[in-house]
This record gives C-alpha cells, sequence and structure tokens, in this order.
C-alpha cells in the first residue's frame, strides 16, 4: 500500500478535492448565499485534501532516496500551510464593522491630537 501507485492516486484525488472545494467556493461566491451548510461541506473537504497533501509531499521529499527539497516542495509546501491556516481562520467568524462616521471621526480626532505628542506628522484625511 505504499507503493508508487498508491502515491499517485493519492496526488491525483487530492488534487480533484481541491478542485471541488474550488467550484464550492466559487458557486458560494456567486451566490453571495451565507449558506453555512456549504461552508461546512467546503470545511469537511479541506480535512482529506490537506492529509492528503501532507502525505504526498512527505513522500515525494523523504521518499527513495534520502531528502529532496526544491522550490516545488517550497512551494507545495508553503500551499500545505497557508490551506491549513486558512482552514482554520475560517471556523472563527468575525461581524463585519459597521461604517460608523461618528467613531471614524473620533478616531480622526484623536489622531490629530496624539500626533504631535508623537512626533509624528498626521496626513489629512479623505472627506468622509
Amino acid at each position: 500500500m505504499t507503493g508508487h501507485e498508491f502515491y499517485g492516486l493519492a496526488g491525483f484525488s487530492t488534487a480533484l478535492l481541491y478542485l471541488a472545494i474550488a467550484a464550492l467556493s466559487w458557486v458560494q461566491l456567486r451566490t453571495e448565499s451565507k449558506s453555512d451548510r456549504r461552508f461546512r461541506l467546503v470545511a469537511a473537504l479541506m480535512v482529506p485534501a490537506l492529509l492528503g497533501h501532507a502525505i504526498t509531499l512527505g513522500y515525494s521529499m523523504f521518499g527513495l532516496g534520502g531528502l529532496r527539497f526544491g522550490f516545488a516542495h517550497a512551494l507545495s509546501a508553503t500551499m500545505l500551510i497557508s490551506g491549513a491556516l486558512l482552514w482554520i481562520e475560517g471556523f472563527f467568524r468575525v461581524a463585519a464593522v459597521p461604517a460608523d462616521r461618528g467613531r471614524l471621526r473620533a478616531a480622526q480626532r484623536d489622531a490629530r491630537l496624539r500626533g504631535g505628542f508623537f512626533g509624528g506628522a498626521v496626513r489629512p484625511s479623505l472627506a468622509l
């Protein structure tokens, strides 16, 4: 079960999972629906995709003939880490900050007042 055929199949199925995740995300962005069901499906598909990616990357790097680490391995490891961090980040929903002009003006006023204290110059802001 650890031959070249198994890891070739694992790499191919991982690529198909990434394509399915991309398609589901694209449909969700196009329809602009806030459906948690589709988000849960994408989050569930990310687990086997990331595991398959890690397995095939590990076999490619530490496979036959010792350690090999080139540009493709670095790029793949970067994508793996980015995918894992995005998957984790997806569980923490941040509410959109409302455009409260009163708070924004107060923050601008405070920045102007504190600019002289810290010795920096505050650039004039855009008109609200």
